[in-house]
């Protein structure tokens, strides 16, 4: 009798776990969803990469889906820029910009499952290239690192992370 619960003990543990495939990568819509929710976030601003010149700052970052879910879609408070994500199924990568009145930033991703990083390169409207990647510690914080370049002369480093803020209850 004993064996016979500690076998369906185990078997009601395993259950949930049949038909999942942990090792299966996630779909371009669950990539996407890791960068959905409401986050505080903190940016460092590192002019030429000199950290003696460094500026931080704290936002709230509100990152949703479009009405048919093909984009994430950010607005940061105080900033403001706006932030759009998608998936190019043809290309097979995460097409982004970045919007602000002054310039425009078309950033191209690469997903890696198995680091859950992505990595992102593009250019700036004026010319500037971008290079830089987002890593997702977990399902509540995730850490960036951006550094604009004109030509090989480093511009500015970013460097960011965001927490997720807990959903309060009404």
């Amino acid at each position: 009798m004993k064996f016979t619960s500690i076998a369906f003990l185990a078997l009601a543990l395993c259950l949930p776990l049949w038909g999942a495939d942990k090792d299966k990568p996630l779909t371009p819509r669950e990539v996407m969803q890791l960068f959905i929710g409401t986050w505080d976030s903190e940016m460092t601003i590192i002019p030429e990469g000199d950290p003696t010149k460094a500026k931080t700052s704290q936002m709230i970052r509100t990152r949703k889906w479009s009405r048919k879910k093909t984009f994430v879609v950010e607005q940061a408070n105080p900033d403001e820029g706006i932030w759009v994500l998608t998936y190019d199924p043809k290309k097979k990568n995460y097409r982004s910009v970045f919007i602000t009145p002054e310039i425009t930033d078309n950033i191209y991703g690469d997903w890696d499952d198995s680091k859950k990083i992505m990595t992102w390169h593009g250019r700036e409207d004026n010319g500037n290239i971008l290079k830089g990647h987002h890593r997702v510690i977990d399902k509540d914080h995730h850490e960036w690192e951006l550094s604009l370049f004109n030509g090989d002369k480093l511009l500015v480093k970013l460097t960011g992370k965001h927490k997720r803020r807990l959903k309060t209850k009404q």
